[in-house]
């Protein structure tokens, strides 16, 4: 019940702790018990279809939705395996993030674009261009505020958008991301409060890739703290959540 090739990327349930999410390019999403490594459910894509990038509804425990090569958005029913296509990209689905409300999907793509999606009925309400149109969105994360969102390019260039008026509020560039302009990111994650962005970049120098984790101040877009990767790039990156206050031993 294993995959049988690539797997792009996995996520945690925030309603239900005890199974994690993967997808894959033998074409399928799988579900998995944490506690003893059972597959609970394959989600088969269409033939031939990578599934690139995979996200679980915030507010809905049966909801599981996620990207694939084909261009398409699905938002399936874990339950009963049914799922809904949400059609527009024209290139490669890279990455999608819900909402902290679970209303609002964001998609981003091969095709220059982030699309935003309510999740309720499939409708496109804004579709956001980056880079002069020119570079492939490979990475979205949404604020924990839900207000807005951050993406990474193949520009080199991080944006922060503004959800309701899809205006482009702040850009990073890599002088800020990692002190040299020739470095990409590759995956992005917000930390729990929103202050900080989380950034994995790269750079490929002849034949010799530097790998770093920059952490971004969103307010002035500084970088405070950059760590070297010793090898292998920085695929996804996430933040602890804050410990329940219960859990915090006393002075």
């Amino acid at each position: 019940l294993q995959h049988y090739n690539i797997v792009w990327a996995v996520a945690f349930s925030k309603l239900n702790r005890s199974v994690v999410a993967s997808c894959s390019d033998d074409r399928t999403c799988k579900i998995w018990n944490i506690s003893n490594g059972e597959c609970l459910k394959t989600l088969e894509h269409d033939e031939e279809s990578a599934v690139i990038t995979v996200a679980w509804s915030p507010s809905n425990e049966t909801q599981l939705a996620s990207g694939a090569d084909d261009n398409k958005v699905r938002i399936w029913n874990t339950d009963t395996s049914e799922c809904r296509e949400l059609v527009g990209h024209e290139s490669w689905v890279t990455s999608i993030a819900y909402s902290h409300d679970g209303i609002t999907l964001v998609s981003a793509s091969k095709d220059h674009t982030c699309r935003l999606w309510n999740v309720t009925n499939g409708t496109e309400p804004r579709i956001f261009r980056g880079g002069g149109a020119t570079a492939a969105i490979g990475c979205v994360v949404f604020s924990p505020d839900g207000y807005t969102f951050a993406t990474s390019g193949s520009d080199h260039v991080n944006r922060i958008w503004h959800v309701c008026t899809g205006s482009c509020l702040k850009e990073f560039r890599g002088t800020s991301v990692a002190e040299d302009h020739t470095f990409g990111a590759r995956s992005l994650a917000y930390s729990p409060d929103g202050t900080v962005i989380a950034c994995g970049c790269y750079r490929d120098n002849d034949d010799v890739t530097t790998n770093k984790v920059g952490i971004l101040d969103v307010s002035t877009g500084e970088c405070v703290r950059s760590i070297d990767i010793a090898e292998g790039f920085v695929s996804h990156l996430a933040f602890r959540p804050p410990l329940p206050r219960d859990s915090i031993p006393s002075s």
